[in-house]
């Protein structure tokens, strides 16, 4: 374990040296303002509205990362390791992406079929500021604008595990969760799991037509959970 993040330190050294000579393009999308956990398992991303600006980065809206973790102490300490990371790479949204990337972090899918596409959380000038991601426990996990007053805008968000995405796309199901998993560090079946989040703002450059990303929000700490048996 020590190694492991002593690798990934030297990492970000790397890539700091790299940032540092400006190679990067400069993005002007903002993060979203906040993502927290206000407990009761549940998340709130707090849109900001200045993404809605008509900058030639086209902002289309909001991406959610995830890593689930069989061990707290894991959990923590990739969750410590992102956050370093997110400071280290101000700037540079694109080296932060990879870096999560290599400790296994995956976007969190709509549950639409094996073919979906950014962003998850779609928006436009019309949307409201503050979307509610709740962690059900005995239920499919959900984001919604509204929680729970009204479900026609209700997304249902499922795993980034393309192979079994039929049937272990569910994230509320501890059987779901194998050993050696794409997105899961740990024992299969698990009576609990740590989550790690993060959220970033998507876009298009409308020049390169390439994919662009915002700096990170990383939630503060990892979420413990208790999947359904």
């Amino acid at each position: 374990m020590r190694k492991r993040n002593y690798l990934h330190l030297i990492y970000l050294i790397i890539i700091s040296v790299f940032t540092s000579c400006g190679l990067y393009s400069y993005v002007s999308l903002n993060p979203p303002i906040s993502l927290d956990n206000i407990g009761s398992n549940l998340l709130v991303l707090h849109h900001d509205l200045n993404n809605n600006d008509g900058s030639d980065q086209e902002f289309r809206g909001y991406e959610i990362f995830y890593r689930a973790y069989g061990d707290p102490n894991v959990a923590s300490s990739n969750n410590e390791l992102l956050m370093t990371a997110n400071s280290n790479y101000l700037g540079n949204p694109d080296g932060f992406i990879d870096y999560a990337k290599s400790l296994g972090f995956l976007r969190i899918r709509k549950d639409i079929g094996s073919t979906d596409n950014p962003p998850l959380l779609a928006i436009t000038n019309t949307s409201p500021e503050l979307y509610y991601i709740e962690i059900n426990a005995l239920a499919e996990w959900r984001i919604s604008p509204t929680y729970h007053s009204d479900t026609t805008d209700d997304i249902i968000l499922v795993r980034s595990i393309i192979s079994d995405y039929t049937t272990r796309r569910s994230l509320y199901m501890a059987e779901n969760y194998h050993k050696g998993d794409i997105d899961y560090e740990g024992e299969s079946s698990p009576t609990t799991v740590y989550f790690v989040f993060f959220a970033v703002a998507f876009g298009t450059d409308t020049a390169s037509f390439s994919s662009i990303y915002s700096e990170a929000k990383v939630i503060g700490e990892p979420i413990q959970y208790n999947p359904s048996y």
